[in-house]
């Protein structure tokens, strides 16, 4: 994507051209490669301009794709039955 250029208002359209792998992202349009996920985040999907939050304090390696690489958390044990 060298010498792309993007005016205002395609801005978002420009972002979502960059074709970022799961477990990365890009928010702008000024840089050209992707970026890991940092620690504590993850992202299942392609092409995204950010990465999700693990729940309650987890934290992963940089570059984690699913909500299960989010360690130290209790995201599987917040269920409630309704009796």
């Amino acid at each position: 994507m060298s010498g792309m250029s993007c005016e205002w208002k395609l801005r978002e359209l420009c972002v979502a051209a960059v074709p970022c792998s799961p477990g990365q992202y890009k928010d702008s349009v000024e840089g050209e490669e992707c970026e890991e996920c940092p620690n504590g985040k993850y992202q299942p999907n392609f092409g995204t301009r950010s990465c999700k939050k693990c729940p309650r304090f987890g934290t992963t390696t940089p570059g984690a794709t699913s909500i299960e690489d989010c360690s130290g958390n209790s995201h599987c044990h917040l269920r409630f039955h309704v009796q």
